[in-house]
């Protein structure tokens, strides 16, 4: 009886420290990533505000070969969407919110989060394209102490998808 006292009163004194020290954790993140292209940004733009493409590069579309994709007819522009549901665990989906020639604007939404706010910037440079894709979001309380880790997924991801979008344009 005394040893499960015991056990009980360190396991409360641990939780107790873990919720204050994540009280003390900002929920907040941002991360983004880069990658130069040769295409134009017209080009650029094109495969990136068209929803139907992503199923052939979008690392998180094409991770799992057996996710549920439905993908909104017109796939192109403002208001279109992806939604997305894994066998056997949460889904998504994303909605592009704002497009123009030289940026898009989504709204992602993952089981379990609040809505993430993703921007896309291509600006031209000398040998191309230059395209920067960021994030920011809130997390929930009881994610706090994952931020450096879901930021630096979330960024891994990205460098990925904009790796495989410049190999699915130069096999174009």
């Amino acid at each position: 009886m005394r040893t499960l006292k015991i056990v009980m009163l360190v396991t409360s004194a641990m939780m107790i420290s873990f919720l204050i020290w994540n009280l003390t954790l900002t929920g907040g993140f941002s991360t983004s990533a880069e990658l130069e292209f040769t295409q134009s940004p017209n080009e650029i733009y094109a495969e990136m505000n068209d929803l139907s493409t992503w199923t052939k590069w979008s690392q998180n579309l094409t991770r799992d070969t057996n996710l549920t994709i439905h993908v909104s007819d017109p796939s192109i522009g403002e208001r279109a969407w992806v939604n997305w549901k894994m066998v056997e665990g949460p889904g998504g989906r994303m909605e592009i919110t704002k497009s123009q020639p030289t940026e898009i604007d989504l709204m992602i939404s993952l089981q379990g989060l609040d809505a993430l706010d993703s921007h896309v910037q291509i600006d031209k440079i000398e040998t191309g394209s230059k395209v920067t894709w960021s994030i920011e979001g809130e997390l929930p309380f009881y994610a706090r102490f994952m931020k450096s880790g879901f930021e630096k997924t979330v960024r891994e991801d990205f460098e990925k998808g904009l790796a495989n979008l410049k190999t699915y344009m130069g096999n174009k």
